[in-house]
């Protein structure tokens, strides 16, 4: 798990300032068009170089229904996540329509999902199994918080201190290369001493660069932003490999694919809703330190006086104090992760079996 997680830490170095260049000298398009290779790339290398499917890989068919249940009804609830952070009333008809919407639809996919068993998107019945449901779900809001830092930060940057697309890049590369530090450490850690204490270990190191990111002022240096994610990336390294590997212990093999699909979707779901939490938050922090603000950044910044940096930096650090929130809750499914069992020695150390194994 460690070592498969290192090229994705590339992302959070790399991704911000590519996306930094290309915002600063292209289009904005472009960064949709760049993936194009990449993906093409991909596609190529996956006919060419993985394994031609078994029989039995075959037997395993998509979720048609179940994923035209639970992608749409997600989307829903998120857009009227987003529509509430806007402004928009909670009686209102934008509101309301998405949010019943998006609910009965991930309703109808739970039952689905019961009804369906292990030929469902997402096998429900795994979160029967503790170490399933606390490694994810720990995973889950732990995602939420840190994909709603990884939005924060460059939006302070440009829209407070005035920085460039690449500037604002810049000030996430130090996550990706704390989290390349540990992780490679972060595995061998974990087969030592368990997933529960690596896994809390690295979401308290995060919880710290959070409450130091409360501390930034409008007229404060780039070195505190810098070094605030470079401590979340250290954690961040810890993290990753413990909880990932933790979500499939004492999982029969036949349930490992399942286990790797529903964890992989309730992680992303946790950071879809988690950079929407994040943006809805900020956007009622402006209203309430700046009256009369739509919420939204670029006119709160255009159409204000001389103090407006300062009360948009002060709804950015109310806003960084609730993702700290959300990390001190991570912290519990964690902390009750099971104990790994260790299976007994059957070898002496001199390599010969022992008496009562003989």
């Amino acid at each position: 798990m460690s070592i498969v997680s290192v090229p994705a830490m590339l992302a959070p170095a790399l991704g911000p300032l590519l996306g930094g260049v290309i915002v600063d000298h292209l289009s904005w398009r472009w960064l949709f068009y760049v993936n194009v290779p990449f993906c093409a790339a991909a596609l190529l290398a996956a006919v060419l170089m993985l394994p031609r499917d078994t029989d039995r890989d075959r037997a395993s068919r998509l979720d048609v229904l179940g994923m035209m249940l639970l992608s749409p009804g997600l989307a829903a609830l998120v857009y009227g996540l987003s529509e509430a952070g806007n402004g928009a009333s909670l009686t209102g008809a934008r509101f309301l329509t998405s949010v019943i919407a998006g609910g009965v639809l991930v309703l109808a996919f739970g039952a689905h999902a019961l009804r369906k068993g292990s030929g469902a998107l997402i096998d429900l019945r795994l979160l029967r199994t503790r170490a399933f449901t606390t490694a994810t779900g720990g995973f889950f809001l732990y995602g939420g918080a840190v994909f709603g830092l990884m939005i924060l930060i460059p939006l302070f940057a440009r829209i407070v201190r005035g920085d460039s697309a690449l500037e604002s890049g810049w000030l996430l590369a130090p996550m990706g290369v704390g989290a390349m530090v540990t992780m490679l450490i972060g595995g061998r850690l974990t087969d030592r001493y368990g997933a529960r204490w690596i896994g809390s270990g690295g979401v308290a190191i995060v919880l710290a660069g959070a409450l130091a990111l409360t501390t930034i002022d409008a007229s404060g240096g780039r070195s505190l932003l810098m070094g605030a994610m470079l401590v979340v990336g250290l954690g961040h390294g810890l993290i990753a490999p413990a909880l990932m590997a933790a979500a499939y212990q004492g999982l029969p093999p036949a349930s490992v694919p399942a286990a790797t699909a529903g964890s992989n979707v309730l992680i992303r779901i946790g950071s879809s809703f988690g950079t929407a939490a994040a943006a809805v938050v900020l956007q009622i922090a402006i209203r309430s330190e700046i009256p009369g603000a739509s919420g939204n950044l670029n006119d709160a910044a255009a159409n204000h006086g001389p103090r407006t940096p300062a009360l948009l930096t002060d709804a950015f650090t109310e806003t960084f104090w609730w993702t700290a929130a959300v990390l001190l809750v991570a912290l519990v499914p964690v902390l009750i992760i099971p104990r790994r069992k260790r299976e007994p020695d059957t070898k002496t150390e001199s390599g010969a079996p022992t008496p009562a194994n003989a």
